[in-house]
C-alpha cells in the first residue's frame, strides 16, 4: 500500500498518484507555489462584509485564492501518495473519527503535514475531537492557507470547504475511489470558496448537497466572482450567477452530464 494510497485516510477513497491523468498534481512542472511566511499564524483579511459589493478585489487577492486552492488540491495529491497513518479511522470521506464513529476532525487538519505544517500538525490530539481541551486552543491557529483574503471572517473560521452528499465528491460513510469517479477529475469539483466561514478543525462542515434542492449561497466574494479547484487540481473562477444545473453537474461524481467547466466561468468583456 505504500505510496498507492488515494485520499483515503482522511478521504475515504483510492487515488493513486499514478491512476489518473490529472493535472496539475505534485509532478507537474508548473504549479502555483503557495506562499506560506508564518504558518502558525491567522492572516488578516482585507475587505469588510461592508464593502464586499463596492470595492473589486484586487489582482493579488485573486491570485492569493487560487494559489489556496491549488495547494489544498496538491496536498490532497500528495496524501494520496503516503501510506495511511494507522491513527486514522475514516468517518466519512474527509474527517476522521474515533473507534465508536464520533468525529473528531476536519479533513484540513490531517492535511497539514501535506502543507509543510507538519509542527502545527503534531500540536493536534489526533484521537481527540476538535473541541477538546488539547484542541480547541488549536482553533487560533489557523494556517494563513485557510484564512479568508478578500472578506473578514471569525478567528479561525475558513470559507474553502467542499460538497457533502450523496452523488458529491465528499460522501458521509462511503468511500469514493478516485479512479472511479465517471464524470472525470477535470469535470469535478472538489473544494471551493464557499459561501458561508465555518471552524476550519471542525469536522461535518462541508457544504450540504442535494441535487433535488437549491444550492447554497456560493462565494464569499466582493466582485461577483468565487473559485473553484476540481479535482484535477486545476482552479477555475466562477461567476456567482452561474446555471445551477451545470453547477450540480460539476458537483457530482458520476452523473454522467456532459459540461463544460468553462461555461460557469465569467464572460470576458
Amino acid at each position: 500500500m505504500k505510496r498507492a494510497m488515494i485520499f483515503c485516510s482522511v478521504f475515504g477513497c483510492g487515488l493513486t498518484m499514478g491512476c489518473t491523468k490529472s493535472k496539475p498534481t505534485a509532478k507537474d512542472p508548473d504549479p502555483v507555489t503557495v506562499r506560506i511566511d508564518d504558518p502558525s499564524q491567522s492572516m488578516e483579511p482585507t475587505g469588510t462584509e461592508e464593502d464586499k459589493d463596492l470595492a473589486p478585489a484586487t489582482d493579488k487577492q485573486r491570485e492569493q485564492a487560487q494559489q489556496t486552492l491549488q495547494g489544498i488540491l496538491l496536498a490532497m495529491h500528495k496524501f494520496a501518495s503516503e501510506e495511511k497513518p494507522a491513527s486514522l479511522p475514516i468517518c466519512f470521506p474527509g474527517d476522521s473519527a474515533d473507534k465508536d464513529g464520533k468525529a473528531l476532525l476536519s479533513w484540513r487538519v490531517h492535511l497539514l503535514p501535506f502543507l509543510e505544517l507538519g509542527e502545527l500538525h503534531k500540536k493536534f490530539a489526533l484521537d481527540e475531537p476538535w473541541d477538546s481541551k488539547t484542541n480547541k486552543p488549536l482553533i487560533a491557529k489557523m494556517p494563513k492557507l485557510f484564512a479568508p483574503v478578500r472578506v473578514k471572517a471569525e478567528e479561525g473560521h475558513t470559507f474553502y470547504r467542499g460538497f457533502s452528499g450523496n452523488g458529491a465528491f465528499f460522501q458521509p460513510g462511503k468511500n469514493i475511489d478516485m479512479k472511479g469517479i465517471a464524470d472525470g477529475l477535470s469535470n469535478t469539483i472538489g473544494v471551493i470558496e464557499a459561501g458561508e466561514a465555518v471552524i476550519w478543525t471542525k469536522p461535518g462542515t462541508d457544504i450540504p448537497f442535494d441535487s433535488k434542492k437549491e444550492l447554497p449561497a456560493l462565494g464569499k466574494d466582493i466582485d461577483g466572482i468565487f473559485y473553484a479547484a476540481t479535482l484535477d487540481g486545476a482552479v477555475h473562477r466562477i461567476q456567482r450567477d452561474f446555471n445551477a444545473e451545470t453547477m450540480k453537474a460539476a458537483i457530482t461524481t458520476a452523473g454522467g452530464e456532459v459540461i463544460s467547466i468553462d461555461s460557469l466561468k465569467p464572460e470576458k468583456k
